[in-house]
């Protein structure tokens, strides 16, 4: 399975209706709510979140809840190497966005 999303500068473009998965990879900290485009999206085992890519421009916004430490926010590409969406380390952010824009 190949990544659904590509990096486009400082956004990331997919497919119309195509469904990335979101994940976080860190050793505590969670995501405790994503919303795409204004709507809470499911979060499967506080880890990731897939949603489909609605055309124009969206915001991805992860809450997140844990200790200080390094983390990688990426798309689950499947058999392929994850896609690093970004990420911080020794630190916490209680919130990230990303803009994901459907061709």
């Amino acid at each position: 399975m190949a990544c659904t999303l590509k990096v486009s500068g400082l956004n990331f473009t997919g497919p119309t209706g195509g469904k990335p998965t979101v994940k976080i990879i860190a050793n505590n900290t969670k995501i405790v709510r994503a919303e795409y485009n204004g709507q809470e999206q499911p979060v499967k085992d506080n880890t990731s979140t897939t949603f489909p890519i609605l055309s124009g421009r969206n915001l991805l916004l992860l809450n997140l809840a844990g200790p200080q430490e390094d983390v990688a926010i990426v798309e689950d590409c499947g058999t392929d190497p994850p896609l690093p969406m970004g990420g911080y380390s020794n630190d916490f952010q209680p919130a990230l966005g990303f803009t994901i824009v459907g061709t």
